[in-house]
């Protein structure tokens, strides 16, 4: 049983080392590292409050209230990662400097 750990965290070592592996349509980034924002993807209301180190209901807070920019999709807020690297501070001009952003979106 040992033997077959140690291979497993051998083998684990090895795919996070070599950067990509698809696990279906996970790559082994998002799954070592997820904390890592997508700019240009959904995020629910639980992840985002992940980022933001608070409860849930406050994210959905700062969405009632205008804060932060989301969509609801079948009575679920969606917010996308380019907003949640705003409200974290990241500034607008740097993200679509490199590539990342559309500063003009609504």
């Amino acid at each position: 049983m040992t033997k077959i750990l140690e291979l497993v965290r051998i083998l684990v070592s090895l795919m996070r080392d070599a950067g990509f592996l698809v696990f279906g349509a996970l790559r082994v980034r998002e799954f070592f590292y997820p904390d890592v924002i997508q700019p240009n993807r959904q995020y629910s209301t639980t992840k985002a409050a992940r980022f933001f180190g608070v409860k849930r209901i406050d994210v959905v807070r700062m969405i009632v209230q205008g804060d932060l920019p989301a969509m609801k999709v079948n009575d679920y807020y969606r917010i996308m990662g380019i907003d949640i690297m705003k409200a974290l501070g990241h500034d607008p001009k740097s993200l679509q400097d490199a590539g990342l952003a559309d500063v003009n979106r609504t």
